[in-house]
């Protein structure tokens, strides 16, 4: 609701930090090897977002508006694993902080906070079905997907996203997350049926090392990655197709959950 004319760009804090696009670094660089590891880099146009510093030791991970480039926070994935927090997430006041802006008006910092719980939230296209992970590497390799952490922040902006039907969840494979995704169900929201769509790759599976790895199976990045290394030339176009038929809003289908 507020005019974002003031936000700071992603440009800003790239200049600030001096900070590198991942699809801009040597091959040998270990962030752009732990994105390569995750299928990442055939994202077209990961470099947008993703970045890494002089240290070479984390993943800078951007929520901004690609049209403007104005940014609502950013995330840190600590490559260290010595680092006693794998995430770190920066806030708009963080960047208020960071760049001094004093006189920004209370609610223009208040609106960019709450949207920054939603990844991704300013490029998404509100006329179609909106999908919605908990992790931002799993929204990357989907169309059309914003990511959010926890069912308290996706109830709270679900009654903006449109018709129920058109809401799509993929929460994480564990427990919690299949909690959760069985309460949205129920109250007539889409929900990816995690079993039905395992069930299907399920004959990909040569061997017992390919059994246990598809059981570890945990999130949709994981998903892709398995099916990319069984199969070298599936496409993310492909992934999106097959990931877009495995939903429903009908309770009878919580066994395919």
């Amino acid at each position: 609701t507020s005019n974002t004319n003031e936000l700071v760009t992603i440009t800003d804090v790239i200049n600030r930090f001096s900070l590198k696009r991942l699809d801009s670094v040597s091959e040998d660089s270990l962030a752009y090897q732990y994105i390569k590891g995750r299928d990442l880099t055939l994202i077209e146009d990961f470099g947008d977002c993703l970045y890494t510093d002089s240290s070479d030791n984390k993943v800078y991970i951007f929520n901004f508006d690609k049209r403007s480039g104005r940014l609502l926070g950013f995330s840190i994935r600590s490559l260290d694993p010595n680092s006693d927090r794998k995430y770190i997430i920066k806030s708009y006041t963080d960047l208020a902080n960071i760049f001094s802006q004093r006189g920004l008006a209370r609610e223009l910092i208040e609106d960019a906070n709450f949207l920054n719980n939603y990844f991704n939230i300013l490029n998404v296209d509100f006329s179609k079905p909106i999908l919605m992970t908990e992790g931002q590497f799993d929204a990357l390799l989907l169309e059309n997907c914003i990511a959010t952490s926890g069912a308290s922040k996706a109830r709270s902006i679900f009654s903006n996203l449109g018709a129920k039907s058109a809401t799509r969840v993929l929460f994480d494979r564990d427990k919690a997350g299949k909690t959760q995704m069985m309460n949205f169900i129920k109250q007539g929201y889409s929900v990816f049926l995690w079993n039905k769509a395992i069930s299907e790759i399920k004959p990909m599976c040569e061997t017992d090392s390919d059994h246990i790895k598809l059981s570890q199976v945990k999130d949709i990045n994981d998903l892709f990655t398995f099916i990319h290394t069984k199969k070298a030339d599936y496409t993310l176009n492909k992934f999106n197709s097959w990931i877009n038929g495995n939903f429903s809003e009908t309770v009878y289908d919580l066994v395919y959950l």
